[in-house]
């Protein structure tokens, strides 16, 4: 479907329990630079949410233009959340954010631009905190200063075609906090395997609110925060690496071949080539140390090759865009085995399981 100068949009937020953060989020809207009475936003609240309700009734009262409209929702279920929250839409562009994403005043505007192209399904935002936890560096910071690059995610702010969501499917509803990770990164694929395009823009940034600094009056929490900056950042990494690993063991281990399972082919032969790096690596050390050092050289050089190409973390200092590509790999690297290795503990535990 074809998208004209100023189309109607619908912006939906799946909000549980966050209502000081919600607050933000919805005021940030009235601050879109976009003709206002062109804006519906559809909030799926819990019903025992009391403080968010109150929130959602300040704002369908403040006199703006924007039509706000509830949908109640009593199972914490994010993914059922947004799809309830877009079925509710009747407008083409339908933009899923997070109750804790502040939008930039252009951002629509940035949004639809992108979307005229009809090949285009998705746009997403890198939303930055003010803390940049280590996952944040990796993946969001990579498209600061970039206009465009298609990729293979959704975002915590994605604005969508609908018609194109309503053709290879919604958020899947089994997916998503609290059951699991890696519901954004299916979406993003599954609608990469229909021939469409996901793009990340970098021109804006959207304000992330978790994990906000303590403020000055928070007593224990501000002599916390100022512990020194090496303990601080590597607990950080510590609990980071620990959540991670555990996402891929736990029950619900299965998310990451599911992404897999849905990916154009490309994704899946870049994964491949994850499961191939380490045995190829141990298998040259063995035989030859000189090439094993020239297949790590090799592979460095090639990933810091294509970072560049791509431009990514372009508005970080030099030494971040060396580091930041080769740490990113390695993640993958890791959590493809992370994912084998949850594959077989779940395996050997179900059959333990059946025995007993």
């Amino acid at each position: 479907m074809k998208i004209f100068d100023n189309p109607p949009i619908c912006i939906v937020i799946r909000t549980y329990f966050r209502a000081e953060s919600l607050v933000k989020v919805l005021d940030s809207i009235l601050a879109l630079n976009y003709p206002k009475e062109l804006i519906e936003v559809v909030i799926v609240v819990d019903p025992h949410d009391e403080e968010a309700l109150n929130v959602i009734k300040r704002f369908m009262s403040n006199g703006s233009n924007v039509r706000f409209r509830t949908v109640t929702l009593d199972i914490n279920s994010a993914n059922r959340g947004r799809n309830l929250g877009i079925m509710g839409c009747d407008s083409e562009v339908v933009a899923v954010v997070d109750d804790d994403v502040v939008l930039h005043p252009e951002t629509v505007n940035v949004a639809l631009r992108h979307l005229r192209d009809e090949k285009v399904a998705a746009v997403g935002f890198p939303a930055i905190s003010v803390s940049r936890p280590l996952g944040e560096r990796l993946h969001h910071r990579r498209f600061l200063g970039l206009k465009a690059v298609e990729v293979f995610t959704v975002m915590p702010l994605t604005f969508f075609r609908r018609s194109v969501l309503l053709k290879v499917g919604l958020y899947r509803e089994d997916m998503g906090p609290p059951l699991t990770i890696h519901e954004d990164w299916e979406l993003g694929s599954r609608i990469r395997r229909y021939g469409y395009k996901v793009i990340a823009s970098g021109e804006l940034r959207m304000l992330h609110l978790v994990e906000q600094p303590p403020s000055k009056g928070e007593g224990t929490a501000l002599a916390q925060h100022k512990r020194s900056t090496l303990v601080h950042k590597l607990g950080d990494v510590i609990r980071s690496v620990v959540r991670y690993a555990r996402a891929y063991v736990d029950k619900h281990w299965w998310s990451f071949f599911q992404v897999l399972r849905v990916s154009p082919l490309s994704q899946k032969l870049e994964y491949v080539s994850y499961y191939l790096i380490p045995p190829a690596a141990v298998l040259l050390l063995v035989l030859d140390v000189f090439w094993f050092l020239a297949f790590l050289l090799a592979t460095l050089t090639l990933v810091e090759v294509y970072s560049f190409v791509r431009g990514y973390y372009r508005v970080l200092s030099i030494w971040e865009r060396l580091a930041y590509p080769p740490i990113l790999v390695l993640a993958r690297v890791t959590r493809s085995y992370l994912a084998l290795a949850g594959l077989l503990y779940n395996t050997i535990r179900k059959g333990i399981g059946r025995l007993g």
